[in-house]
């Protein structure tokens, strides 16, 4: 075990940011499941780079980000299950373990150090919402793993941190990397000043006219009433539809996300025989130039508003600006949010009842096996283990690594089925493999060619 020293030139303590306190809310409500939420990580490391290195450079990161020596403690006299302060500390250390590799890569032992990180959840607390480990071999450092919490990162503050470790690695001066100005304190305080409770009355505003347009649920409880609903869960993978949604995405002279988004939604719409309804689509929230190189969980839910139009090339001109636009929404505090809806957050424990995201990689995707068999212009689409626990009634991933795509849906029972799910991604499949020959007229019955149950 290794005791990590830090000293940085900020320590305090404040209130958390509004999507610290989303994230939050999310484990709260999936407790005992909520390790499912931490963010587990593994990366190999230079060979050559000695212990002594590896550690100054994982000293030097953490001084950098605050959110790596936060603490979030119960606000008030509460017991950690209401609302949180964040406490960053200035000077400390962190337990980092090293552990002698046993097998010839390492690599069994900083698996199973990364499966012991994140299979325990984060609790408000003393702790750093942050686990670190290095495996080591003949006293060389090979990997270094662990879980972070997601209140104190989202996905793109995975890739500024990894960016800073191998800037540091590689001999960086800590001190003559850019400088960074707008830590999670700092996005707390903006969010409170004047001029963020002003954009948060804007924001609201907002939401309440998209769901005066359009319907605000897509799915109503129909399907199971049952007091322990299931939370079922569908995959899907196919071979080359990636490239045929970018062909689609050039063709159009719009971004591929614009292409499966609208896919996405094309297939809920046929799913639920809707010509218009409000998406919830995940944004990152990085248009402001403060937060180029924040580390904390920026990224909350849009509202983009979606009509069917006469075909998919036109459904997906549509959609590219209402995605540009998202940001408008996309930043707000979730329970002034719920008291705008009491209806819907008493039906389902939040007004975001449903996230749909997408997500492009500039590597290829983790190997699977399903995968490996396909060829070109085939897919599989299966049920697979539900998830443990939702708040939401359901929610809708798509990513690509430019060739292949996968896609999982999964959703609370009591609203949605594993064959309606099944529905809608086999839909985004077909839909995107006919629309990348021609255009598709609406209605898309004829390109949704292997599914026709499950509509609701």
């Amino acid at each position: 075990m290794h005791e990590l020293a830090f000293q940085s030139h900020r320590g305090d303590a404040g209130p958390t940011t509004w999507g610290q306190r989303e994230q939050w809310e999310t484990v709260l409500a999936n407790r005992p499941h909520d390790h499912r939420f931490n963010e587990p990580f593994l990366y190999s490391l230079p060979r050559s780079l000695p212990l002594s290195r590896v550690l100054a450079s994982l000293g030097a990161l953490v001084e950098r980000h605050e959110g790596l020596r936060t603490a979030f403690l119960p606000d008030g006299d509460g017991d950690g299950d209401g609302s949180l302060r964040q406490a960053v500390v200035r000077e400390g250390s962190v337990r980092v373990p090293v552990v002698e590799a046993g097998t010839r890569s390492g690599l069994a032992e900083a698996r199973e150090l990364m499966r012991e990180a994140s299979s325990r959840g984060f609790v408000a607390g003393p702790e750093f919402h942050a686990r670190l480990a290095l495996v080591v071999q003949h006293g060389r450092p090979r990997w270094l793993t662990g879980a972070l919490s997601h209140l104190v990162i989202d996905r793109t503050s995975m890739r500024i941190l990894e960016r800073d470790f191998r800037a540091l690695l590689d001999g960086a001066d800590s001190r003559h990397l850019p400088p960074i100005t707008h830590q999670p304190l700092d996005q707390a305080a903006a969010e409170q000043s004047p001029q963020g409770q002003a954009r948060l009355e804007t924001t609201l505003r907002r939401w309440r006219s998209g769901f005066e347009s359009a319907p605000r649920s897509l799915f109503r409880t129909t399907v199971d009433n049952s007091p322990q609903p299931g939370f079922p869960a569908v995959e899907l993978y196919a071979k080359g539809l990636g490239t045929r949604a970018q062909s689609i995405a050039t063709k159009l002279n719009v971004r591929p996300s614009a292409v499966f988004v609208a896919a996405g939604a094309a297939a809920l719409a046929w799913v639920q025989r809707l010509d218009r309804f409000g998406m919830i689509m995940t944004c990152s929230n990085r248009k402001d130039p403060r937060t180029k190189d924040h580390v904390g969980p920026l990224a909350q839910q849009g509202l983009v508003p979606v009509e069917t139009g006469t075909s998919f090339y036109d459904m997906v001109t549509r959609i590219w600006p209402a995605l540009l636009l998202t940001y408008r929404t996309s930043s707000y505090d979730l329970s002034a949010l719920d008291a705008m809806f009491p209806d819907v957050t008493e039906e389902c424990g939040t007004s975001v009842d449903h996230f749909v995201n997408f997500m492009g990689y500039d590597e290829p995707l983790p190997y699977d096996a399903r995968v490996a068999r396909l060829a070109d212009g085939e897919s599989v689409c299966e049920r697979v283990a539900p998830v443990p626990s939702t708040r939401l009634r359901f929610g809708l991933f798509l990513d690509s690594d430019g060739d292949t795509v996968r896609g999982r849906m999964f959703g609370n029972g009591r609203y949605v089925d594993a064959e309606t799910m099944h529905a809608v991604l086999c839909g985004v499949n077909d839909l995107l493999l006919t629309a990348a020959n021609g255009d598709v007229d609406w209605p898309v019955d004829a390109a949704f060619t292997r599914f026709t149950r499950g509509r609701g």
